[in-house]
């Protein structure tokens, strides 16, 4: 089921479907439909996560000029949010999406395996 890597397909996101399936044993209709939720957000987020990657490129090479510049290194940096906050908000919305196929009983296990996560990392539901 997992992806591979990454956000939507980046490192742990299969791993964290796989945690949901095992530990929420959902039925097969919500193994489907999961696999169809998993699809739609890897559609939307990988032209922001290839666009990340270019922005990425382009900020090394302001930083490793040989004159690396402030004004062009910030203006490049301010770029970057706009598709900072967009793959933020697909991963929020992707997680309700999640959440509306579960039953009451799989959302409280959802809720305590995040909580569990949490007090392990610092935070929940990231991977």
């Amino acid at each position: 089921m997992g992806m591979g890597h990454g956000r939507f397909g980046g490192p742990g996101e299969g791993h964290f479907y796989q945690k949901i399936i095992n530990k929420l044993e959902l039925t097969d209709a919500q193994k489907v439909e999961l696999e169809k939720l998993q699809a739609q957000a890897k559609a939307e987020m990988d032209p922001i996560i290839a666009q990340l990657e270019k922005h990425k490129e382009k900020m090394f090479a302001l930083w490793t000029a040989e004159n690396p510049n402030e004004d062009a290194i910030l203006k490049a940096q301010q770029e970057a949010f706009p598709l900072i906050q967009k793959r933020m908000e697909l991963e929020v919305q992707h997680r309700f999406d999640v959440f509306s196929i579960l039953t009451k009983e799989q959302k409280a296990q959802l809720q305590k395996f995040m909580t569990e996560k949490g007090k392990d990392r610092g935070h929940f539901f990231n991977q």
